[in-house]
């Protein structure tokens, strides 16, 4: 039944091993494994069998991993989201608990926002505080030591309030090849920003420890999340007042304040929850959508989490007890791309948004009545005091003829939308509600390379080698920027908690398109959004195999007019002018023009300038063209205002990092005059005078001009 994939996935991450680490069980024996330790009754065993073993349903991966395993804890749970404070005992205390998470399959998500910003007092100590991002890499490196399941690294999302103080830093903190690697990372942004940021105004950054506020500019802080989602795929956006806004729990202990690492599970501190999709491939037969299956489906895959939140062990009884408070679960879809291309359907169409209504209804409205007969046999969930019923849920209770009055969940939240990534491996079908990656996808492995055909793909062109893909095959490059957001925002109407969903863009998109993702989230109700431009990671583990290397980055055109300065530099073969126009507020192209000094030279002025320009017109960030001239040797060398100029194209490097970075972005090997060592004696700069344009050392007479 499994596909050659999805056994290597399932023997590599989910069957029991021996204490030799040998496999021991096959797909059927874990689905009875499963099973078994979950159900009440022998019915309700036979129907998890069913959901399972018939690939209906599959929960969770820790579920599949650790459920009924002898010797291993049963941690089922998927989502976490731990409390970190503002003291040292406190912040490892939570290292400790996502250890022992991470070593049982389970993702952690933080919210460092409690963390006083970097240079405060520490009063204990008469210290200085480091700040939240500095904690975040001792988390990174104890997740780096723990592997999840005895099978994988484990995951983290973390968050910080827009408003921290530190914010700038924590956008950037992801920049540079290892940096934070274990970690997702979200910045919680409030109304108040996102109004400030839409006004072109400022907002208030507040210290968490004492309160003092500091204003800023809210469009230089966005413009700034935006980059590095384009540079390097986080931050994320969580738009935390609306995930408040529609938190089904009132109160001040129920403030949400993270998610857990795919972003689906919004979670107060130091609550789990566990998840579970339903293959929406599988529902489908001659005659169209099988209704009736799926609501059979949604019933047992609802009872199905109420018993894996039961059987769980969870790491202490602090979370053991708000879990069984609140009891949360998330009922979520996979294989929804696989199911519009057997119903031909495009995923762009208002076809595939008005089925995405038509089948999550469904799905809301089975697993309302479900959690609402099993309030009624085993009472309501015990915060039901403090619940503030969504409107989806009201609209629901209506279409089921039940009165608000009488509801009598079981459970405070009921549908999630995950990424699937195991699970849908498992079951060879499309994951979560993306669209089909690509049909033909390359997997790096450790030690190869596998090229792997999408199942309905693969058939159509065994089965009709002549003809054309049709155009309901869409993949990845097929969907733009609005079919992703809207399909998103489709969705999260009928969710309790969110939806995860990442907004997968070409190698060619700008840094205006990820501009544009966060804007139309946020105007059509999305709880936050991610997005990935493909190439932007070099541990991209799939990717397009029908791509050859042919695929170039097309630069943004130039507009007519663009303004811009113009700076002077001493370089060796005379001075040089160097203007920086600006497109948007940012770096477009760059102009040298070097004096008398031949026409070779000039040329050569002229083609650094261009090429440059071509690297930020494709939106190469500055740095990176800084660090690729920098240092460059030439003939002649020049002492300046800006150190040695030892070329013409470090001269442009240097006027990049003085007047296009910040001074303490940049990390430079050329010191000012005033910090310059004699190059002679290595007299320090206090030996050191300048004399015309010349240096001269006051220790051994060296001048830098040579003379």
């Amino acid at each position: 039944m499994l596909s050659d994939r999805a056994l290597h996935v399932a023997e590599k991450r989910l069957f029991k091993k021996d204490k030799k680490g040998e496999v021991i069980e096959d797909f059927n024996g874990m689905c009875k494994r499963v099973a078994e330790y979950l159900g009440k009754t022998e019915q309700e065993k036979a129907d998890f069998y069913w959901l399972m073993n018939n690939l209906y349903f599959l929960p969770n991966s820790p579920c599949l991993t650790n459920a009924g395993v002898k010797g291993r804890k049963n941690e089922l749970s998927a989502c976490y989201v731990l409390d970190v404070g503002d003291s040292i005992d406190e912040i490892y205390d939570t290292i400790k608990e996502s250890a022992i998470i991470h070593k049982h399959g389970g993702g952690t998500g933080f919210n460092f926002s409690r963390i006083r910003p970097k240079d405060s007092l520490v009063g204990s100590t008469s210290g200085v505080a480091s700040g939240p991002i500095s904690f975040m890499h001792i988390f990174d490196a104890s997740t780096e030591g723990i592997k999840q399941g005895g099978t994988r690294r484990g995951a983290n999302m973390g968050v910080l309030r827009v408003d921290h103080p530190d914010i700038m830093d924590f956008i950037n903190a992801k920049r540079g090849k290892n940096a934070l690697k274990n970690f997702n990372i979200s910045v919680a942004v409030t109304d108040e920003f996102m109004e400030a940021c839409l006004r072109g105004g400022t907002y208030n950054l507040v210290d968490p420890h004492n309160g003092h506020k500091q204003a800023i500019n809210a469009r230089e802080v966005f413009d700034s999340i935006v980059e590095n989602a384009w540079y390097s795929a986080d931050p994320g956006i969580l738009f935390i007042d609306r995930i408040n806004e529609h938190n089904p729990l009132m109160g001040e202990h129920n403030v949400i304040t993270a998610t857990n690492p795919c972003g689906e599970q919004p979670l107060v501190p130091n609550e789990a929850c566990g998840l579970g999709s339903i293959n929406l491939s599988m529902i489908i037969d001659n005659t169209g959508i099988n209704i009736e299956l799926l609501k059979e489906i949604t019933v047992k895959s609802t009872i199905f989490l109420n018993r894996m939140l039961e059987r769980s062990e969870y790491p202490n009884k602090v979370i053991h007890d708000r879990v069984h408070a609140s009891r949360k679960i998330g009922l979520g879809i996979m294989g929804w791309a696989d199911m519009l291309i057997k119903l031909k359907i495009p995923y762009t169409s208002q076809d595939a948004l008005e089925k995405a209504e038509e089948i999550i209804q469904t799905i809301l409205d089975e697993s309302v009545k479900t959690s609402h007969e099993l309030g009624q046999a085993e009472g309501t969930f015990p915060l039901f005091a403090e619940f503030n019923m969504p409107s989806h849920i009201k609209n629901s209770l209506r279409r089921l003829g039940i009165k608000a009055k009488d509801y009598t969940p079981r459970n405070s939240t009921l549908l999630t939308i995950a990424p699937t990534g195991t699970i849908s491996m498992l079951a060879n079908c499309s994951s979560g509600v993306e669209p089909v990656f690509y049909f033909e996808q390359v997997e790096r492995r450790v030690d190869t390379e596998i090229i792997h055909y999408h199942p309905l793909y693969q058939d159509f062109i065994e089965r009709y080698p002549k003809l054309d893909i049709p155009v309901y095959y869409q993949q990845l490059d097929d969907v733009d920027v609005d079919s992703h957001v809207q399909m998103q925002a489709t969705f999260q109407q009928y969710i309790c908690s969110a939806v995860s969903k990442t907004v997968n863009l070409p190698t060619s998109a700008t840094q205006a398109d990820v501009e544009k993702v966060y804007r139309e989230a946020f105007f059509l109700g999305c709880k936050g959004v991610t997005v990935y431009r493909d190439g932007s990671l070099d541990n991209q583990v799939i990717s397009d195999a029908g791509v050859k290397n042919d695929i170039y980055i097309e630069p943004i055109p130039r507009p007519k007019v663009l303004q811009g300065k113009t700076y002077e530099i001493k370089t060796g073969f005379g001075d040089m002018l160097v203007t920086v126009n600006y497109n948007h507020k940012r770096p477009f192209e760059v102009i040298c023009q070097l004096g008398k000094s031949g026409a070779s030279e000039t040329a050569k002025a002229e083609a650094v300038g261009r090429l440059a320009s071509t690297m930020l017109r494709c939106n190469i960030h500055p740095k990176t063209i800084i660090e690729q001239l920098e240092g460059i040797v030439g003939s002649t060398t020049a002492f300046t205002e800006y150190g040695q100029v030892k070329s013409i194209p470090d001269a442009l490097a240097k006027v990049l990092a003085h007047h296009v970075l910040e001074d303490d972005q940049v990390e430079t090997d050329h010191a000012p005059i005033g910090l310059m060592r004699c190059g002679d004696c290595k007299a320090d700069s206090s030996m050191l005078y300048k004399e015309g344009t010349c240096i001269v050392c006051k220790k051994c007479g060296w001048k830098s001009c040579g003379s």
